[in-house]
């Protein structure tokens, strides 16, 4: 199977960040004419504490590049967040992109008519947050913020921190794609179990699904098939089953994974790929109130961290601060790591499937938010983007 990649361009440094204490910027139209004068320096992932301490409320990221990608007439060019906190709007060389209130989850736009292919861009993120005062309409106990306190800090809470919290890129994708790839190892019948999205933006095809699975440390394949389907304009939800003979299962002591391709092929050319990796494992709570992995009873060994920093709070300065934690949990011999008040980063989940340990997962909207509608609203939208983020 050829794996094809789409381009990417991140972009991480060379960005501008200003307060916006009086909501101003929209009237004066920074996202056109730029941020004002004393705008510090800022780089992307970073809250807006890093560089501003003590402020609450809007500020304003701005970025200005020259894109280096190669789009042809058949792909779309996507404006991709990994992470906001906590209400976005997006404008692309002085117009709208769109926006997205959130947390935890990944979003992105489609810029490709918007972006100058040879020329300078001006990218302009307004983010805003509440605090002890509503802001945008929206109030601090209606919207997830974890166990963090409208602005002050004690112990047992986190701060009030916002801002771009995740990678931002520009990434070249086909205009017929894969957006969205669920894999689960399925221990009652050993097979892989696949759910698959499909974009397509192109016209009415069918198209052929080739998957192949390996083993993830050796990469050796261990199982393949493919499957047709007839795909019209819009999204097409797939679902198949990869039978994989003798599967070797997930467990504490012997973390065995897999890798799951899935290969979008058109008129005999592989036009797109998706990657995921998964683990044959079932946990279970059994009548008799004792825990089973993989029907095996066991004895869960759980710590909890607050997932928390030092000088980012939920943003770690320093990589290695993302995995120190676990492997002194899995020396310590726990088995399962309960992530309290806010969910593990998905690097963190990797890093966790690799080590042999099991995560409990809370979303930010778990704490502290008041009985209303609207809290309710988020609430859930919060809890399912994150339970689509990390599914597999």
């Amino acid at each position: 199977m050829k794996v094809e990649r789409s381009l990417k361009m991140v972009l991480a440094n060379g960005w501008k960040l200003a307060c916006d204490q009086d909501n101003a910027g929209r009237q004066e139209r920074w996202f056109a004419n730029g941020l004002p004068a004393g705008a510090k320096d800022a780089a992307v992932p970073s809250y807006v504490h890093l560089y501003y301490p003590g402020y609450f409320g809007v500020a304003w990221y701005e970025k200005r590049f020259t894109p280096s990608l190669c789009v042809s007439g058949d792909e779309l060019v996507m404006l991709r967040f990994d992470m906001a906190d906590f209400l976005c709007e997006v404008y692309l060389n002085g117009s709208l992109v769109g926006t997205h209130r959130g947390n935890e989850d990944p979003f992105q736009f489609d810029v490709t008519e918007m972006l100058i292919p040879d020329g300078e861009n001006l990218l302009s993120v307004r983010v805003s947050k509440p605090h002890a005062q509503p802001v945008d309409g929206y109030s601090f106990a209606q919207i997830p913020h974890r166990n963090q306190l409208p602005n002050t800090l004690m112990p047992g809470s986190c701060y009030n921190v916002f801002g771009l919290s995740g990678e931002v890129s520009l990434r070249v994708v086909p205009k017929m794609r894969i957006s969205d790839l669920y894999v689960y190892g399925n221990t009652k019948t050993g097979c892989i179990d696949l759910e698959l999205t499909v974009v397509n933006a192109l016209s009415p095809c069918s198209c052929r699904l080739d998957v192949l699975c390996s083993e993830k440390a050796s990469g050796d394949p261990v199982a393949s098939s493919e499957y047709s389907f007839s795909f019209p304009l819009g999204e097409t939800v797939c679902s198949l089953s990869v039978p994989v003979q003798n599967p070797r299962y997930w467990d504490i002591d012997d973390p065995f994974l897999y890798t799951v391709t899935a290969a979008l092929v058109r008129s005999g050319r592989c036009i797109h790929t998706f990657a995921r990796r998964c683990g044959f494992r079932e946990f279970r709570v059994g009548k008799n109130g004792y825990f089973y992995l993989n029907g095996r009873r066991i004895f869960v060994r759980c710590s909890h961290t607050g997932n928390s920093f030092p000088i980012g709070q939920q943003l770690p300065v320093d990589p290695d601060l993302c995995r120190r934690d676990f492997v002194m949990a899995k020396a310590s011999g726990f088995n399962m790591v309960r992530f309290i008040a806010g969910a593990s980063l998905p690097v963190q989940l990797d890093f966790c499937d690799e080590l042999g340990l099991m995560i409990y997962s809370e979303p930010y909207a778990a704490w502290g938010t008041e009985n209303s509608t609207r809290a309710k609203e988020l609430y859930l939208h919060d809890l399912l983007n994150l339970v689509k983020r990390d599914r597999s």
